[in-house]
């Protein structure tokens, strides 16, 4: 009996972990990085393995579709944080906690006092 409903819950666990590879894809492209997700090739003398470039001015990121998706969101989140790239909670509320956990958060920003008494803007990395 658990057949059915199981793989309805997989079929649903796989559709709210491409969303969330789709809106991280988005993120990134807001920050001029063009993920393309594709079927990289592979032949019996060579494999194209993902990762980063630069085609004509345009920094691109390729992922292997193929790929597990939890795979591929962890290649996403090195990238970032290779990078330095940083994202707001509101940008990653809707992603599921295992994909928002690898990612770092920042661009939160507090008033602080100076000595002087006037107060100036620091950005926080959470």
């Amino acid at each position: 009996m658990s057949g059915p409903v199981g793989k309805k819950a997989a079929e649903e666990l796989e559709r709210q972990q491409e969303r969330c590879l789709r809106l991280i894809c988005k993120l990134f492209a807001t920050r001029g990085i063009v993920v393309r997700r594709e079927n990289l090739s592979r032949g019996s003398s060579y494999r194209v393995k993902s990762g980063g470039c630069v085609l004509t001015g345009d920094n691109l990121l390729f992922i292997d579709r193929r790929l597990p998706c939890e795979q591929q969101f962890s290649m996403l989140a090195d990238f970032a944080d290779t990078t330095g790239m940083t994202f707001t909670e509101d940008e990653v509320i809707s992603m599921l906690p295992q994909f928002k956990s690898q990612l770092k958060l920042g661009d939160a920003v507090a008033i602080v006092e100076s000595s002087e008494g006037v107060s100036a803007e620091a950005s926080l990395v959470l």
